[in-house]
């Protein structure tokens, strides 16, 4: 049912193993590296040639899975083009936002339609869709895929960690990023969600 396309270049293993880790944990799920030095968009658009099922998706090997993704998002494939849900942001390891991607937000939460490649999208549509090499050609993607996507379901949970600079990430002080987290509203769940990837809990 679901293809996790994970583009990644040589030297990153410890970066990639904790993203693999975080998708393979969950369950039986189709996973396909796209290994060496060719560019990005090169990579995403031969895994989508050759992906046989009916969904995939895009996860970057310096982001993860949240606890729970694969449970939350299976049962909404079937009927829909496309699944969104809401990411956790981390910058140099430490809270940064919760933003969300659906088929009326993009990942910033800016209101232009258009989804982002890192929800979960019918195959066919990505293929369609294609995607570039140019800087911000996440944004010509979406452009593309928001006319092709008819039908969606949003997922109110945060199930994927945007990483923006894995090389310099602690996960820092816990009790600081919690209690940023509950100063913008983010639910005990999604806190849980975050601590399962590496936190603990503030005495």
């Amino acid at each position: 049912m679901l293809t996790v396309v994970v583009p990644t270049v040589p030297g990153r293993g410890s970066l990639l193993s904790r993203c693999l880790h975080s998708i393979t944990s969950q369950g039986d799920v189709l996973v396909l590296v796209v290994d060496g030095d060719g560019r990005l968009g090169d990579k995403v658009t031969a895994a989508a040639q050759v992906v046989s099922t009916a969904y995939m998706t895009v996860v970057d090997d310096d982001d993860y899975l949240a606890e729970g993704y694969l449970s939350a998002v299976l049962p909404e494939l079937g009927e829909v083009d496309y699944v969104g849900f809401r990411f956790l942001e981390l910058n140099e390891g430490r809270f940064d936002n919760i933003s969300t991607s659906s088929a009326e937000f993009n990942l910033w939460g800016r209101r232009r339609r258009g989804p982002v490649p890192k929800g979960v999208t019918r195959t066919e549509i990505f293929r369609a869709a294609g995607f570039g090499n140019k800087y911000h050609a996440d944004r010509q993607w979406m452009a593309a895929t928001g006319l092709l996507i008819h039908s969606w379901a949003f997922v109110d949970r945060v199930l994927y960690i945007h990483d923006w600079w894995p090389s310099l990430s602690t996960f820092g002080d816990v009790a600081e990023l919690m209690g940023v987290a509950l100063a913008l509203g983010v639910s005990p769940e999604e806190q849980a969600a975050f601590l399962a990837l590496g936190g603990e809990e503030a005495a």
